[in-house]
């Protein structure tokens, strides 16, 4: 599966269409990204910084990041969703393994994991907490 390396905001929001960054492989971000628009990868997504985004986040691989991840809309990845600070998300979170971050899970919907949910702090959200 192809690489497609971001190292820079600006590099990402050039190849933004209609409100979505897609790409059918996978997406590495050197970077912090604050995206006014969606993420959408074939593969994994993975973040040397932080990833946040005011509309989805989705992989069909897994979802990475040294940092935080944020989504104003869900985080839905294939694999595993991971991150060295929190994962919040103003709809649902979901993964097809594990979800673990080294601080807070919140979402304003449902979280759901096929393998377990671990936190260093609090896992809140306002439906259901389902691990496998």
């Amino acid at each position: 599966m192809e690489k497609l390396i971001i190292e820079t905001q600006d590099q990402a929001e050039a190849l933004v269409i209609g409100g979505l960054l897609k790409f059918d492989g996978h997406i590495i971000f050197r970077c912090n990204i604050k995206a006014g628009w969606s993420i959408e990868a074939g593969g994994y997504i993975k973040a040397v910084g932080s990833i946040e985004a005011v509309g989805s986040i989705e992989a069909g691989g897994s979802i990475e990041a040294v940092g935080y991840i944020e989504a104003g809309g869900s985080i839905e990845a294939v694999g595993y969703i991971e991150a060295g600070g929190s994962i919040e998300a103003g709809g649902s979170i979901e993964a097809g393994e594990h979800i673990e971050a080294g601080w807070s899970i919140e979402a304003g919907e449902h979280i759901e994991a096929g393998g377990y949910i671990k936190a260093v702090g609090s896992i809140e959200a306002v439906g259901s907490i389902e691990a496998g």
